[in-house]
């Protein structure tokens, strides 16, 4: 069955919405005075809607085909090795960090499942009318190991202080992939197998932290993200990813309950984005040491 493309409205006008949320467990111990090892595990859940996509065919049929994206699940752990400086003084901190993603999830995409619904509308012609709903389970494993490296700096005042972060992740090799393309019948969805080279990725966030009480610390920053070198070779033609930035600002405020636990609460909204989803983020997190 050949179909003939008719009509697509754009995204800004149908829209693309897309859910995100995500809990992060970090877990850290000091083996010296100067050397931290750090673990990070990210439990992450994702739904994207496309717009709908009318079709025809040459037999009187429209399709309205609507597509959806659902990936849920822990992702890579993320292994890192802190050494702060001792030589800066005790009003700066200057800690380096190196260490892995490690790849242990699953990254081979399900093949969609596709719903057909007769909608039993006859148009003047004989034309008649169909549903297509596709639902595809994405993996959260990203097929690589990545190194990664990062910078933090943080100088103290009497009330207030600054802080910069940084962090690389830099993929160590090329990943094959799947992707599932509708067949001419539209009928089912058929496996293409290509290689695929992640992105690397640039962290950038500086800000400033004030001493409200010596309960409540409030803070605001701004975050840049960069993402580049990325590509992928289907149908055998080798295709860049775009590049793709982001800049954020937000305001944080942390309370110390006890010694022991600090609650936060962020909310950041976006300045900029090209070729990525510009969100705003609600943040609450728990921070309780073990070691006093």
């Amino acid at each position: 069955m050949q179909y003939i493309e008719t009509a697509k409205k754009p995204s800004k006008e149908t829209g693309r919405t897309r859910t995100f949320s995500s809990i992060n467990f970090e877990a850290q111990y000091g083996i010296t005075e100067y050397w931290q090892a750090r673990l990070n595990l990210t439990r992450s859940a994702e739904i994207v809607t496309e717009p709908a996509v009318f079709k025809a065919n040459l037999n009187n049929e429209i399709y309205i085909i609507n597509y959806s994206t659902e990936k849920i699940g822990w992702e890579d752990p993320e292994l890192w090795l802190d050494y702060r400086l001792p030589f800066i003084g005790r009003k700066t901190d200057v800690v380096l960090s190196a260490g892995a993603t490690i790849s242990i999830m699953d990254n081979d995409d399900e093949r969609p499942t596709l719903r057909i619904q007769q909608s039993g509308i006859v148009f003047d012609g004989g034309v008649t009318l169909e549903n297509q709903s596709t639902l595809q389970v994405l993996k959260t494993g990203k097929g690589t190991n990545y190194f990664n490296y990062g910078l933090q700096v943080k100088h103290r005042f009497k009330k207030w202080a600054f802080n910069f972060q940084s962090a690389y992740y830099l993929p160590l090799k090329t990943v094959t992939t799947s992707r599932w393309n509708l067949s001419d019948t539209g009928l089912e969805y058929i496996e293409e197998r290509y290689e695929q080279q992640a992105p690397d990725q640039l962290f950038v966030n500086a800000g400033f932290e004030f001493q409200i009480r010596p309960w409540l610390n409030v803070s605001t920053d701004v975050f840049w993200f960069r993402s580049r070198n990325g590509w992928n070779v289907p149908q055998n033609q080798k295709l860049l990813v775009p590049l793709s930035r982001l800049i954020q600002t937000g305001i944080t405020y942390e309370i110390m309950a006890s010694k022991r636990l600090w609650i936060g609460q962020a909310i950041n909204f976006t300045l900029k984005g090209e070729n990525i989803y510009s969100p705003l983020l609600l943040t609450s997190y728990l921070r309780y040491n073990l070691f006093l």
